[in-house]
């Protein structure tokens, strides 16, 4: 953590559940991180990084998502914030569709 502290930053926008834990991983080490850039989608972060407008904090997800540029090198937090538990709700004996039923298989097994 203590490399990034010069870097600049690019992050999701200051609504998203994953601003408060970047800021919090920073906190153990007396860093805040110099954020330049705030937006809206996560796969602007990883194109705008590519770019070389700065650092990006991404999702492992993001990257299943976006064209792989071979400009960036990824580097991953070892903290309780990085990752977060995802819930499905649905209703009891409510019908569950085969696309339902799909992504709920998909979220069970993704590495996400």
């Amino acid at each position: 953590m203590e490399e990034l502290k010069k870097e600049e930053f690019l992050t999701i926008d200051r609504n998203s559940d994953l601003y408060p834990r970047i800021m919090n991983m920073f906190k153990p080490y007396g860093i805040v991180p110099n954020i330049t850039m705030h937006l809206q989608q996560m796969s602007s972060c990883y194109y705008m990084a590519a770019n070389d407008f700065g650092c990006a904090f991404l999702r492992h997800a993001t990257l299943l998502t976006v064209k792989d540029t071979g400009n960036l090198w990824f580097y991953f937090i070892d903290s309780p914030l990085a990752s977060r538990d995802v819930r499905i709700y649905y209703k009891r004996g409510g019908y569950i569709s085969n696309a339902m039923s799909a992504f709920i298989k998909w979220v069970q097994n993704a590495n996400v």
